[in-house]
């Protein structure tokens, strides 16, 4: 293909401007020292001869201006239409020609794009397949097709790509929220923060669960305190105070029990309550009974030694002991008379 080169461009005769510019410059700068305008006071008397002064001024810029674009526009007239012809004949012809070729290359570029992916993506889905991965899309990866890169680079993309997710989805399964986890990650692919997500998550419900549980506890104690129930240590149970041995609830009902059950104890808890004052009162309203003085039992009492030449050595047993109400609350006491340091078991 023969290419056009004979032919040239270029300026035969540059352009030749008639001036006096420098002896204009000199009258110019003699005009205005005779002016002496820095030292020219304003005043509301001066004002007016100040303006003249200034429109004089502007006048002469002004014929000089005009002047300088009557130049201007003499030396721009013969490029412009220069360049009008210049467009019309060669400089959009070969943009067009450029522009179609331009084009089919585009064309065969973006089928051998597409092929190319299209090979790729299909070898990033036996990766999928053979991982048992079945979450992820091709775009997941971010792989940028292009020509100048090879198919085995784009390959060895896809390897180290399905080979992180592995390694995600061993360490996410090791977690206990490891179903939770999954489904955060499958929105993100990003194991850290996943797991940091669900991790934080399940520390503020287990958090609001406890306080909840708290809250639900206090009231339920004052519930039970409101009807004369009052909490052992040593039995860890609210007992009524007027018979403890058979009008009692677990500290472990309280805290654990649902709210329907808790309200069915308390309602059976008011009910005996309730049945034991008006026996009571039955008893005690017309007859005359001889009071007969009820048996307690008595804690054994230790008797101090007359002397006591050594502080005797501490010792620790464990035990449990199993017995009724009366007899548990009666050792309590026992222990505490003889100041015995001891603590319940949970």
């Amino acid at each position: 293909m023969e290419e056009v080169k004979s032919l040239e461009i270029k300026l035969s005769q540059a352009p030749v401007i008639h001036h006096a510019l420098n002896e204009i410059g000199a009258n110019v700068t003699k005009r205005l020292v005779d002016l002496n305008i820095d030292n020219l006071v304003a005043t509301e008397d001066t004002v007016k001869s100040l303006k003249t002064l200034r429109a004089d001024l502007n006048n002469e810029l002004k014929s000089f201006e005009e002047q300088r674009k009557a130049v201007k526009g003499a030396i721009a007239e013969p490029y412009e239409r220069f360049n009008e012809v210049y467009k019309n004949e060669v400089s959009t012809k070969y943009a067009e020609a450029i522009a179609k070729l331009k084009g089919k290359i585009e064309s065969v570029e973006i089928t051998l794009k597409d092929e190319k992916k299209q090979k790729v993506e299909a070898y990033f889905n036996e990766l999928c397949v053979a991982s048992e991965i079945d979450f992820l899309t091709f775009e997941d990866a971010k792989i940028n097709i292009n020509l100048s890169t090879s198919l085995k680079k784009y390959k060895d993309e896809c390897n180290a790509f399905i080979q992180k997710v592995v390694d995600d989805i061993i360490l996410i399964e090791a977690h206990d929220f490891s179903v939770e986890i999954m489904t955060e990650y499958k929105r993100t692919l990003n194991a850290s923060k996943a797991i940091t997500e669900i991790v934080n998550r399940k520390q503020r419900e287990k958090e609001e669960t406890l306080r909840q549980q708290q809250l639900r506890t206090e009231k339920r104690k004052t519930k039970l305190l409101s009807v004369a129930m009052v909490y052992h240590d040593l039995t860890k149970t609210y007992n009524w105070v007027q018979d403890e041995e058979n009008v009692f609830i677990t500290l472990s009902d309280v805290e654990n029990i649902s709210d329907d059950e808790f309200l069915s104890r308390f309602v059976e808890l008011e009910a005996k309550i309730k049945a034991a004052i008006d026996a009571k009162k039955t008893e005690e309203a017309p007859k005359v009974e001889k009071v007969v003085e009820k048996e307690t039992l008595k804690a054994p009492s230790v008797e101090a030694p007359q002397q006591q030449t050594a502080q005797p050595e501490m010792l620790e047993a464990k035990f449990t002991v199993k017995g009724t109400m009366t007899q548990l609350k009666a050792l309590a006491q026992y222990m505490r008379d003889n100041n015995i340091e001891f603590q319940t078991i949970k």
